[in-house]
């Protein structure tokens, strides 16, 4: 009997942090956003932002850039290459998140890998206008030693040059 109340318990304990584990694992460590209005409407701006085979020709953070599919969709997979403080940062994302004309989220990392970045661009019809914002969130352990490398700041100015060259691709000044 001892042994069965023991086990129960013990069983308990585990599920109860595997649900903490769960309900902290969707609060990021750390977020970065920024917002930029585009002069045009907002079909436009979805279409030119997400062709990501275009991206290393006027996203200047942009390095490279592979995607085998049409257009980006819900489970779409995709690689990038950054460049950021002259160090080439490749990741394979994937997009898990996909309302079209709305928002996109794609994110890298995960279970195992000590840090989660998810990413995600909100489109805002403003009559005419678009407002995107440009939102970052980071998730692990390893997140402190990312914002040790680059700072809060730094990350805000390469979400805020990211939306400039969306921009000007859009309005045409690029």
């Amino acid at each position: 009997m001892k042994a069965v109340l023991a086990l129960m318990i013990f069983m308990v304990v585990v599920i109860s942090m595997v649900v903490r584990a769960e309900d902290t694992a969707n609060t990021p460590d750390a977020k970065v956003e920024a917002s930029l209005m585009i002069e045009a409407p907002l079909e436009q701006v979805w279409d030119q932002s997400l062709d990501v085979r275009s991206w290393p020709e006027w996203i200047d953070i942009v390095k490279s850039s592979s995607f085998k599919g049409q257009a980006l969709t819900l489970g779409s997979t995709f690689k990038i290459t950054l460049k950021v403080k002259g160090i080439p940062l490749p990741f394979k994302l994937t997009v898990c998140e996909y309302h079209e004309h709305q928002r996109i989220a794609w994110r890298t990392g995960g279970a195992g890998r000590g840090l989660t970045i998810a990413r995600s661009l909100i489109y805002e019809d403003k009559g005419g206008k678009t407002l995107v914002t440009s939102r970052e969130e980071f998730t692990g352990p390893m997140t402190k030693y990312m914002f040790r490398m680059i700072s809060e700041d730094e990350f805000t100015s390469i979400h805020e040059e990211w939306l400039k060259d969306i921009k000007d691709r859009v309005e045409g000044t690029r």
